[in-house]
């Protein structure tokens, strides 16, 4: 999904909702401030970030790491 949203021609919502079973905003609750900070936008069903939201997309990927994610990677130990 990060890989996708950072893309800039975005996630369409059906698709989503069609592969996963559920809509892209209840998995994702999350996406909904790109929104709301005005970095993305919903147009024809398809999620995307603006030029702004590409401009933060190195913040914005981590910031939507899972919980699980964030604590592998803390406790992953470098050779």
């Amino acid at each position: 999904m990060i890989k996708s949203i950072l893309r800039s021609e975005g996630v369409s919502l059906q698709a989503y909702a069609a592969r996963f079973g559920a809509t892209l905003f209840e998995q994702l609750p999350k996406l909904r401030e790109l929104l709301i900070h005005e970095l993305a936008s919903v147009d024809n069903d398809t999620l995307r970030l603006n030029d702004e939201g590409l401009t933060w997309s190195d913040t914005i990927g981590p910031w939507l790491y899972s919980e699980t994610t964030v604590r592998q990677m803390q406790a992953y130990e470098f050779a």
